[in-house]
């Protein structure tokens, strides 16, 4: 299935300044004639450049300083408002060498484990409030490698420290499309980290992306979010679910309450806005590889002789999923990246694949799609997106624990209970989520308390009683939808990027 679209491949050039978003921003405005920091200067306490002309206060930081500034900014996004901002930390950070990567690495960087002076491992939230997933960090390292080759390509000059290889067939690139927790054993070309010869203008493309990615990512969740708050939920109460009558062709219960979910809407949390983020970047990353391999035929695509003592690892990746360089070339998105699959530990401690990642990408693509016609008032709106949910929604204890190494949970069924729906057949729950007509909602990306708060689950979903409550919940979603007009596509259309896989398996 061709999923190629030239929005996914964008020219970072023409962004617009952003304002900054932080506690500093506060005392900052821009100046409209200089385009630099300006700072509110308190009557009882100037400034020392107050009464100079240096309008940035970047320009009077020693150079240690200001790396000092940089390497502890949080992210990506914050990083490229500092940058439109103030013309000091831009012409520093784009015209010293190895500043740009070093400072990359330390923002993507994710403290997953600390130890105390004993060894005692600390559970501590505010860990997960720095960096990114390691998927997510493999994600942009490979762009940038991909793009440095071309650009390097195109100017018919070396790309001194460039790690991808010269051909297709190597088990860096066979990997690209694979998670860290898969295949742990052999680095993956986004495993290595950015050498100090990066060109500060490719990471100048990457810092452009993310920020599109971040406000993608967040108008997605205001407006799934907004939808499953305009369409109230009937419930029945927990005494009469029992005892209430829901036979096969007979009539549907009327339901005894209504609850609108004005609770959900607090900000992503970490796990939530990575998922939304590797769903976003899979597209963009998929369209720059087979440019740079198909099209441009920049990499060898000439298979090795096989078998090769030498290359037992690639050998093994070929034999296991021996259509990954095909999947490019017929330019199909969803195949290619079919083999991203999560290995997350279930409640015994073994190892499960988690296929979420191709729900939640095919969600994506299918919002991509249905919103073509408003891209102009979405590009429009990207800087209110840039600048929301300046905080990561809470964590619970079990997400902690758990660390973040996978995104996907055992304990987090939520997101595939329409798949999965048998306690009533004839709901018809699980035709539609299997038809994917629960992704206008964002499901496949919630945490299961925001999906408790949607009323969309259950702390106790093994039970019976609970499934059969939750049949009614889901089926009820669906009916408010249709009352309100929302769009739903039906069993005979299809959604254009609506894999044909078996249902995600529920997990208790």
């Amino acid at each position: 299935m061709s999923a190629y679209d030239p929005e996914w491949d964008p020219n970072p050039e023409g962004e617009s300044a952003q304002a900054l978003s932080s506690s500093f921003a506060a005392q900052c405005s821009l100046d409209p004639k200089t385009d630099s920091v300006v700072l509110s200067q308190p009557p009882e306490a100037k400034v020392p450049w107050a009464d100079s002309d240096v309008k940035d206060p970047f320009l009077l930081l020693p150079w240690f300083a200001l790396e000092e500034v940089l390497v502890h900014l949080p992210d990506l996004l914050t990083l490229h408002k500092l940058c439109r901002a103030s013309p000091a930390v831009a012409d520093y950070l784009y015209h010293t060498p190895g500043v740009f990567p070093m400072v990359f690495e330390r923002m993507v960087e994710h403290l997953d484990d600390e130890f105390d002076e004993k060894g005692v491992e600390l559970l501590n939230p505010q860990n997960f409030e720095a960096g990114v997933n390691r998927d997510t960090s493999n994600f942009f390292r490979v762009l940038v490698y991909l793009w440095w080759k071309e650009e390097s390509a195109a100017n018919n000059v070396p790309a001194d420290g460039n790690p991808i290889p010269d051909t297709f067939y190597d088990e860096a690139m066979w990997l690209v499309n694979r998670t860290t927790s898969s295949w742990a054993w052999v680095p993956s070309l986004g495993t290595v980290k950015l050498p100090r010869s990066t060109p500060p203008r490719i990471l100048r493309h990457l810092m452009t992306l993310a920020v599109r990615i971040r406000a993608d990512a967040h108008a997605f969740f205001h407006e799934t979010i907004a939808l499953c708050k305009s369409c109230p939920i009937k419930l029945i109460g927990d005494w009469d679910i029992k005892k209430t009558p829901w036979p096969k062709g007979g009539r549907r219960p009327r339901g005894t309450q209504t609850c609108t979910p004005e609770s959900a809407d607090y900000p992503l949390t970490w796990f939530e806005e990575q998922r939304l983020t590797q769903a976003f970047l899979k597209p963009y990353l998929f369209s720059v590889l087979r440019r740079v391999v198909c099209e441009k035929g920049l990499l060898k695509t000439t298979p090795p002789p096989i078998p090769d003592p030498e290359l037992p690892d690639l050998q093994r990746l070929l034999e296991e999923r021996p259509n990954t360089l095909q999947h490019l070339k017929d330019n199909s998105l969803l195949d290619f990246w079919r083999n991203f699959e999560e290995d997350s530990p279930d409640e015994f401690g073994n190892r499960r694949a988690r296929i979420e990642p191709m729900e939640q990408l095919e969600t994506v693509l299918t919002w991509m799609e249905e919103n073509k016609a408003k891209r102009f008032k979405r590009r429009k709106q990207r800087a209110e997106f840039t600048r929301c949910c300046p905080k990561f929604g809470d964590l619970s204890s079990e997400q902690v624990k758990h660390g973040s190494s996978t995104l996907q949970f055992f304990f987090q069924p939520g997101c595939s209970f329409a798949q999965n729906c048998t306690a009533i057949p004839h709901s018809g729950v699980q035709g539609a989520g299997l038809r994917g007509e629960f992704q206008k909602f964002g499901v496949a990306f919630w945490d299961n308390e925001r999906m408790m708060d949607l009323s969309l689950m259950t702390k106790r979903v093994d039970r019976w009683t609970d499934q059969k409550q939750l049949a009614f919940r889901w089926s009820s979603l669906l009916l408010a939808s249709k009352k309100n007009g929302i769009k739903i596509t039906g069993k005979k259309r299809g959604h254009r990027f609506r894999s044909q896989t078996a249902p995600i398996p529920l997990s208790h």
